[in-house]
């Protein structure tokens, strides 16, 4: 499914009711959390891709400064915002103090960081800067599992 969580929520529900028992898969679009939000009890076979690691697990170095920094209602859209905004910085640095669009796309195209436990590279040919994706897996209490396969 592609698109925000309150449809989503409606075409599974549906789906459901009319006896559909499918895995049904979600990309990180859909707000993970409002759309577990409004599935509890009903999330059976709900997955999510998420291109960030499990912002409520602060192994990652990455995760633990979010969750510093955010203190509470982690969530995968604004642990994304948080790395997003940690790798513009870090292009800002490289691009310099005067610098113009195509010397910051430059700066961009250089980059391959790690920003925490979480490698980050771009080239000229590559501008998907995060190339693993994760796959959550809904509880029926709205909480996540990371998972390698589909049920």
């Amino acid at each position: 499914l592609v698109g925000a969580y309150s449809p989503a929520a409606t075409v599974i529900k549906y789906w459901k009711l009319h006896g559909l028992d499918v895995p049904f898969l979600n990309i990180s679009f859909v707000g993970a959390k409002a759309l577990a939000d409004q599935l509890k009890g009903k999330a059976k076979n709900v997955y999510v891709t998420q291109v960030v690691p499990n912002p409520w697990d602060a192994s990652l170095p990455l995760v633990k400064e979010y969750q510093e920094k955010v203190k509470s209602d982690f969530e995968f859209i604004s642990l994304e915002g948080f790395a997003l905004a940690k790798v513009f910085h870090m292009a800002l640095q490289k691009a310099g103090t005067s610098f113009d669009a195509n010397q910051l796309k430059s700066a961009i195209e250089k980059l391959n960081v790690d920003i925490g436990g979480v490698t980050v590279n771009f080239s000229s040919k590559s501008h998907q800067g995060l190339k693993k994706v994760y796959l959550s897996k809904f509880n029926d209490s709205g909480t996540f599992t990371y998972v390698d396969h589909l049920d």
